[in-house]
């Protein structure tokens, strides 16, 4: 467990948490994955405890990015995951403003819409939106997305230099495990409802094992609307493309 206690090691050094069993970072939502890893070795279940330790890996993967990147919004990142309520949402942030690091696109970390990425002469948004159910219901499942989206588009920023990407990774999880709704009918119920607002687009985030690869990725489902701008249409097939990815054998976790 040499990996494990490096692991552990990093997450202090980064976000200045220490999980000592029964103190508040070892009930947050990270502190929890740690005792998870811990549980599944102790069970004998090394492929799930691998899949935890790679999901967590790729949240220290991204900090460690931002870090050296803008050491400013490293730390304004670092005081959001420190708050429970606001731990989903800062980790979804932190995953594009990695993405978009690693792109090397020009942007300022903005409120209300999330990101102001610089293109040229006319700006373009990104705000960001995340799904997560406790106790899911059927219903739930099916119209979580579509809530996000019509309560998203209620505000200012819901225009057509806007794009709103979405993590799903929680409602995937139970569509994986239920089987139902699939995630066609979650495509089409979600064109349909962004074609009546005023967004460009809305893309769609899950967190995955790939395990043909043997590797932990963020994968994304892209959906445009028919009043797109064209300088957020030639943003996202420049570093969100449309693509024939597929991906037979994957486990999605239950968050990112």
């Amino acid at each position: 467990m040499v990996k494990y206690s490096n692991l552990v090691l990093e997450i202090n050094r980064l976000l200045g948490m220490r999980f000592i069993y029964g103190n508040i970072s070892s009930k947050t939502p990270i502190g929890q994955s740690l005792i998870d890893i811990i549980n599944f070795n102790n069970k004998g279940e090394y492929i799930i405890r691998d899949y935890e330790f790679s999901r967590l890996r790729m949240f220290v993967k991204h900090l460690q990015e931002i870090e050296r990147y803008d050491i400013h919004l490293f730390k304004k990142f670092k005081k959001k995951i420190h708050i429970p309520s606001e731990y989903f949402g800062a980790r979804f942030e932190i995953n594009i403003a990695a993405s978009l690091f690693r792109k090397k696109v020009k942007f300022s970390k903005t409120e209300s819409p999330d990101f102001t990425i610089q293109n040229g002469e006319r700006d373009i948004f990104i705000e960001c939106g995340s799904t997560h159910l406790s106790q899911p219901k059927l219903g739930d499942i099916k119209n979580k997305i579509i809530s996000v989206i019509d309560e998203k588009s209620k505000e200012e920023y819901s225009n057509p230099d806007t794009a709103l990407f979405i993590d799903v990774t929680n409602i995937f999880h139970y569509m994986k495990k239920h089987l139902l709704p699939t995630q066609e009918e979650i495509k089409n119920d979600v064109k349909n409802t962004l074609e009546s607002t005023n967004f460009g687009n809305v893309t769609l985030f899950t967190y995955m094992m790939n395990q043909d690869s043997n590797r932990f990725e963020s994968i994304y489902q892209r959906i445009n609307n028919k009043n797109t701008n064209k300088a957020l249409q030639n943003f996202l097939d420049q570093y969100y493309p449309f693509g024939k990815f597929v991906v037979f054998n994957f486990f999605i976790p239950s968050q990112g």
